[in-house]
């Protein structure tokens, strides 16, 4: 099996959720922002997939 299926057929437990003392060693301006977005009392982010596109910068005389 690959790894991602592998990992999304994983059983997985209950998710914990995010409460105030979990954010309380972060700088205040970042509480504020975190309790704003609504995340307090939510399950705890604990996987992101993210997707990268670049470009390659070469010198003028070649197309990037």
């Amino acid at each position: 099996m690959r790894p991602k299926a592998e990992a999304i057929a994983a059983p997985r437990e209950e998710p914990r959720l995010l409460s105030e003392p979990d954010i309380a060693r972060l700088p205040l301006p970042v509480r504020r922002y975190i309790a704003l977005t609504g995340a307090i009392g939510r399950p705890v982010v604990t996987a992101v997939t993210l997707r990268f596109e670049a470009r390659y910068m070469t010198p003028p005389e070649r197309p990037g």
